[in-house]
């Protein structure tokens, strides 16, 4: 077993939270027509529809969250125990996402509301943009993880 390897480590979070964010713009993308372009006069029937959507809206964004976690979470598990690294790792992992999943961070939108300027690059349209950023942020957290497993192959080598 080798020690607890701090970079590695960082590299799993970050991987995991970008991915996280990425899907959750992709989610987005379906939900976005509907409640930015509802109407401000609306009858009673078309208020309960809203106040629906928006329920599905929160409870399945949180459902796909820990979903992408838990997948993430197994993920470095899995290639800690192939590498034959510590459980340490897998465990500050699990505690990171745990910590920024109970202090909003994920659910706040606290890094991705930067990502506002960069959507409106794409166009004009917020759908379209929040798929592309979706895509991106998917890909950056999907190179982080790759990144990762390469460090981690590397010291595997080297380590003798």
């Amino acid at each position: 077993m080798k020690n607890f390897n701090l970079k590695i480590t960082l590299l799993h979070f970050f991987g995991i939270l970008s991915i996280i964010y990425g899907f959750q713009r992709f989610f987005y993308t379906f939900y976005v027509e509907e409640i930015l372009y509802s109407n401000k006069n609306i009858n009673d029937v078309e208020w309960t529809k809203t106040i629906k959507l928006l329920d599905d809206f929160l409870w399945n964004r949180l459902f796909l969250a820990f979903v992408i976690a838990a997948m993430g979470i197994v993920f470095v598990a899995y290639m800690n125990w192939k590498n034959k690294s510590h459980y340490i790792n897998t465990v500050i992992v699990f505690l990171l996402l745990l910590v920024s999943f109970f202090s909003g961070i994920i659910f706040k939108n606290t890094i991705t509301q930067y990502f506002g300027y960069f959507e409106k690059l794409f166009s004009k349209n917020y759908g379209h943009g929040y798929f592309a950023c979706g895509i991106i942020l998917s890909l950056v957290g999907s190179v982080l993880i790759l990144k990762s497993i390469r460090l981690q192959n590397s010291t595997a080598h080297n380590s003798g």
